[in-house]
Formats: C-alpha cells, structure tokens, sequence
C-alpha cells in the first residue's frame, strides 16, 4: 500500500495508521482493511444511514452541493412585509 506524502516519510500520524491497517488483528483471518469494508457493508445492509451514505460516496463520488443560481436563473427575492404592526409601515 503506498504512503501518501506531503514530505518526506509522510505524516507520523499517517505513517501509523497505514502500519497498523498493513497488520492482521491477532487470530484474523482476513487483512484489517478488508474487515472494515465488511464492517461498514454489514452497516449499511442493517440500515445505518452514515454506513449507506459512506459507500455511496465511495462508488460514485460526493453529491456537489448546490450553489443558488447555478442552473442560469437568478435567486428568488423574497420580502416580508407586515400591515398591522406600526415598527414595520415605519421601515417600508
């Protein structure tokens, strides 16, 4: 598994998390990293939302968050007026 780097060696905390996931938990019979996939898919068939979002991310990337007026139209323009209450026919 390569390391990823921003200098030399990479990260310490980096460094150790990747040394640990590369060793088997004692009497595992399977690597660490394929025991948190199976982890987080059992999750996700039990219905834990996070689990389910987290391997939809995975496959087929993260939603875009929407930006308002990206599709070409403007923003709607919404003002709240008040007839009754004098502090308001003071501010119009």
């Amino acid at each position: 598994m390569p390391i990823p780097s921003r200098g030399p060696g990479g990260k310490p905390v980096t460094r150790a998390l990747l040394a640990a996931l590369e060793e088997s938990a004692p009497g595992a019979d399977v690597p660490n990293p394929r025991r948190i996939v199976d982890n987080c898919v059992g999750k996700a068939v039990d219905g834990d939302f996070s689990a389910i979002e987290e391997i939809f991310d995975r496959i087929d990337g993260k939603a875009p968050a929407a930006a308002a007026g990206t599709d070409g139209e403007e923003p709607t323009k919404v003002v709240l007026a008040c007839k009754s209450d004098p502090w308001c026919s003071r501010r119009t």
